[in-house]
């Protein structure tokens, strides 16, 4: 009876830390799929400023 209370006791340990791993390995995920989107707009917004630099010192000129 002990050997089986003990048998359950640490399944159930096994579980949880199962469920705390996994639910770790979640949020690193989430927290990198995150930081791949905010790196993809830096990067396209710093390809739009370099796109926009040619024109502004286009009309730059034109002004003086």
């Amino acid at each position: 009876m002990l050997v089986t209370i003990a048998i359950v006791v640490l399944l159930v340990l096994a579980i949880l830390l199962a469920v705390a791993f996994g639910f770790f390995i979640y949020k690193d995920w989430q927290r990198s799929q995150h930081t791949l989107e905010v790196d993809q707009k830096l990067a396209l917004e710093h390809k739009l400023e370099e796109d926009l630099e040619p024109s502004l010192d286009h009309k730059t000129n034109e002004r003086k």
